[in-house]
């Protein structure tokens, strides 16, 4: 199944592949500039870029996270939302990994 921290790459490269669907709906429903899912998570700028830079506002990160809790059972942590250098794709995986790892901690 994998190594600790999340139940290791393969969840982590599951969960980066749920974010990173998830804003590939969210940018197609908005009618904006769309990625997939496939370039978001093959292309590191994309991963690594500010939800902001892909045109979403506070209200957007939120239904983001829904939609993200939705398909996890996971509340994202603060930071998430209000730190830019967590407010990415990788950032989310980050974030959902390691509350992940506490769940299976617990």
């Amino acid at each position: 199944m994998g190594t600790e921290r999340g139940g290791g790459a393969e969840s982590d490269r599951e969960l980066g592949a749920l974010v990173a669907a998830q804003l590939a709906r969210m940018l197609a429903d908005l009618g904006g500039t769309s990625f997939s899912r496939d370039a978001i998570m093959t292309d590191e700028s994309l991963r690594n870029r500010d939800l902001v830079q892909f045109g979403l506002g506070s209200l957007d990160w939120i239904r983001l996270a829904v939609r993200v809790g939705e398909e996890t059972g996971l509340e994202l942590p603060e930071k998430a939302f209000v730190d830019a250098e967590f407010r990415t794709v990788a950032g989310w995986t980050t974030a959902l990994a390691e509350l992940k790892g506490e769940e299976n901690h617990a």
